[in-house]
């Protein structure tokens, strides 16, 4: 915490609310994006300017709880005889419309939710909203504002503390750090190419500090699958085979798979069964190469050290 801060806090728990207050006004007229000061002052201060304090303190981080409970039960509450004087605050920064880079959301529909990305303000912003919101939330971004109080499950993560994203399938994994713990955030979207559409947009934003990486996932499902299909053809041929040569001999067992291996009997005979056999063989062994020759890709977007 920057010493000022420290100064100011001291002045005020020793009764000095004056100097506090001046120390903080210096301090934020250089220093407008510190969420802590904007706080402290919040409580020096009358009520339409305790206003303002608070809308800063959450201009600078949305997911401060205690600072929009405090600003919705400022707004609901009547006015009050204001107990603290009016002092001059400092003017808060211009409103933040991307300081430098392009306010950009994407929307996916999932049930009643639909999820929201927004980049701009060198934050990453995702969370999820209901339709009867969405044309104020397009008018509040077409504007360059956050639609704070529009967002569910909102989460916050500056550009700069992202240490990488994985691209997974439907959706990307942003993986970032929080003080000193790391912390992952899920963003779906409708499909792959919407995801990379996205992804695609982050490695602009974060720029050359960032590069793309591509790796085959390693994974035994592809086994498990490609051992599933080739055993699984080869006993359905075996099964089918062994009923044709029942019918041939008279003492199959009445059923639908016998009346539909002896259609195929009658229509392609004994041949063309066995052709069929094989060729479902082949193919599930074409498809298990494939799957073990040709393992799926990660995509990820990673700091460089």
């Amino acid at each position: 915490m920057f010493e000022e801060i420290q100064q100011a806090e001291s002045a005020i728990k020793a009764g000095d609310t004056k100097t506090g207050f001046e120390i903080l006004r210096t301090f934020l007229a250089d220093n407008p994006d510190s969420e802590r000061a904007w706080w402290i002052m919040s409580g020096l201060v009358d009520r339409e300017q305790r206003t303002t304090c608070l809308e800063q303190v959450l201009r600078i981080n949305p997911n401060n709880r205690m600072a929009r409970e405090t600003l919705d039960k400022l707004r609901k509450t009547p006015p009050e005889p204001e107990p603290k004087p009016h002092r001059e605050i400092p003017s808060p920064p211009a409103r933040d419309k991307g300081a430098g880079y392009p306010l950009q959301a994407f929307l996916y529909k999932r049930g009643s939710r639909i999820y929201l990305t927004i980049l701009g303000g060198k934050r990453l912003v995702h969370g999820y909203t209901k339709q009867r919101h969405i044309p104020v939330v397009r008018n509040m971004i077409k504007a360059g504002d956050i639609p704070n109080q529009y967002l569910a499950g909102m989460k916050v993560v500056p550009l700069d503390f992202i240490s990488h994203i994985q691209h997974k399938g439907a959706a990307l994994k942003v993986h970032y750090q929080e003080g000193p713990n790391s912390q992952s955030l899920i963003m779906p979207y409708e499909d792959k190419n919407k995801a990379r559409g996205v992804l695609g947009v982050l490695t602009k934003e974060l720029g050359p500090a960032y590069m793309v990486q591509t790796r085959p996932i390693k994974t035994g499902l592809n086994l498990v699958i490609s051992t599933v299909l080739t055993l699984g053809s080869v006993v359905f041929t075996a099964i089918i085979l062994w009923t044709a040569q029942q019918i041939n001999k008279g003492v199959a067992v009445a059923g639908w798979q016998v009346q539909m291996i002896a259609n195929l009997l009658e229509s392609r005979g004994a041949s063309g069964l066995v052709l069929l056999c094989a060729a479902l063989v082949l193919a599930s062994l074409g498809v298990s190469a494939w799957l073990l020759l040709k393992p799926p890709v990660s995509t990820e977007l990673v700091r460089r050290e």
